[in-house]
């Protein structure tokens, strides 16, 4: 028989959804917060459950390392519910900033690059970071200056999309360099950086011309 899958919970087991309540609270003595939000102080155990009873709600321990426990009169199924969405919500923005990867070479083709450059710009665009790994080969070890002029380069290429998250620098026979979305970026504001380029483009090439 193939071993037994064992089920994984994100976000701290949906943040402790399953609270002590009601009669399997223990202190004998707790500090107690009303249906209404208002502090009402440290009060017993059992007098606690009877001001949950008469509210028609549950008595649920809040912070159990508190010197007393806090417990609040609430809607426990409600408050499960509450916690349920923000785990949910928590491991949708965990999921969302998932990491990708985009290698590079110093001899690449500059088909491959602006192939690379794209994917890295959709990442971005769907809130990934992005980490850049510009491997190094021989006598490519030497050529410092190179590298981090490529991976600056390809860093421009995100048009506004990216932030360096982390600086380029050099591991081993490898150079890497992260960047995150920039949570400034818009496809209009891209739109309008990306004619401004090309404006400055045509006039470098009257210049030159």
């Amino acid at each position: 028989m193939g071993k037994r899958r064992v089920r994984r919970y994100g976000f701290k087991k949906l943040v402790k959804t399953y609270s002590r309540m009601n009669e399997k609270i223990q202190a004998p003595e707790v500090f107690l917060v009303d249906e209404n939000k208002q502090p009402v102080g440290t009060v017993s155990r059992e007098q606690a459950l009877q001001m949950a009873r008469a509210a028609g709600l549950d008595l649920v321990e809040i912070s159990p390392k508190a010197q007393p426990p806090v417990c609040k009169i609430i809607d426990y199924g409600k408050h499960k519910y509450e916690l349920e969405k923000q785990a949910k919500k928590q491991r949708a923005k965990n999921k969302g900033q998932d990491q990708k990867e985009i290698r590079l070479s110093l001899n690449i083709e500059e088909n491959d690059l602006q192939v690379k450059a794209k994917k890295a710009r959709e990442f971005l665009e769907k809130k990934h970071k992005v980490k850049i790994t510009l491997r190094l080969k021989g006598r490519e070890m030497a050529f410092s200056d190179k590298s981090r002029e490529m991976l600056d380069s390809f860093y421009q290429r995100m048009k506004g999309r990216a932030k360096i998250e982390s600086e380029a620098k050099r591991l081993g026979r490898q150079w890497q360099m992260t960047m995150a979305p920039d949570p400034d970026w818009s496809p209009k504001k891209a739109t309008k950086a990306e004619s401004e380029t090309a404006e400055d483009e045509k006039k470098e090439e009257k210049a030159e011309s």
